[in-house]
């Protein structure tokens, strides 16, 4: 499927979870390997106090998150990450932090005392570790682990709240991480998770990087990082994948507000991101 243009068009179009059920267990092997160079090597992944400048002038860091800031603006994940904390979560697995910018706000909420981080990027996990090593919260315990969290054993660990910001979109084989990490959430627990869409939005904008920038070109396509994951996320999916997980339903879902409607449900296909929790029963 990953040797030909529309092998390419299909898996870079389609939903994930079509896509990812449409390749071989070889090119399956292809996508992680390109995963692992591109959240390990880009620039601002390799630097974590260069990531997020192109979106913040300070970036986005554990060092520049400043709540005050975010409460002007629309931001789903303050918004979701605000209800989750009002439910006073004692333990907390973050799957994917970057360099901890929202990981702050968690980490300075007063009933937080564990706090638990997995990254594929270790540059990630050591920039964090360091942060909360030199802080003088009382009670508090830390481990990072560094993997792929849709595969990784937590050795029966329970978190009252388990987020995702921005990491599921990298992550091709959600299924298997949802139904993995579910098991590590306790009674009443919830996960949250905040990524980009895979709506019209999208698909438009990959149409018109696949005319202008050659994304079907054999020379592009050949290079496998350029096919690392980055496939976003849809409401369709992710309650396909809660039919399949015992124990675990969907509270509440939001889009991000556009300029043309906001009238659910047709205010989904317009936008650009998706926050979604889910709770333990």
């Amino acid at each position: 499927m990953l040797n030909n243009s529309i092998g390419v068009f299909l898996y870079l179009i389609l939903r994930n979870d079509v896509s990812w059920k449409l390749l071989s267990d070889s090119e399956k092997k292809i996508i992680k390997k390109a995963n692992f160079k591109h959240n390990n090597f880009r620039d601002d992944y390799a630097s974590p106090e260069k990531y997020g400048l192109g979106r913040k002038v300070l970036g986005e860091s554990w060092d520049t998150f400043k709540a005050n800031e975010i409460l002007e603006k629309e931001d789903l994940k303050f918004i979701i990450l605000s209800h989750a904390l009002k439910k006073n979560p004692t333990s907390v697995l973050e799957i994917g932090p970057g360099s901890g910018y929202y990981s702050k706000m968690i980490f300075d909420h007063p009933s937080v005392l564990k706090y638990d981080f997995i990254d594929i990027n270790d540059k990630f996990l050591e920039f964090i570790a360091g942060r909360i090593a030199n802080s003088k919260k009382n009670n508090f315990s830390s481990n990072t682990f560094i993997g792929d969290a849709s595969s990784f054993d937590f050795q029966n660990k329970e978190y009252d709240l388990i987020v995702f910001f921005s990491s599921i979109h990298h992550i091709p084989d959600r299924q298997d991480l949802i139904q993995s990490i579910a098991n590590n959430l306790s009674n009443n627990g919830v996960l949250i998770a905040v990524d980009p869409t895979h709506y019209l939005k999208r698909i438009l904008a990959l149409s018109y990087k696949m005319i202008t920038r050659g994304y079907l070109k054999r020379k592009y396509y050949m290079n496998r990082v350029g096919l690392s994951t980055h496939h976003m996320c849809t409401l369709g999916e992710y309650k396909k994948i809660i039919r399949n997980v015992h124990d675990i339903e969907i509270e509440s879902v939001i889009f991000n507000r556009n300029k043309l409607i906001n009238i659910a449900p047709f205010n989904k296909y317009l936008s650009s991101y998706i926050a979604l929790m889910l709770k333990k029963l």
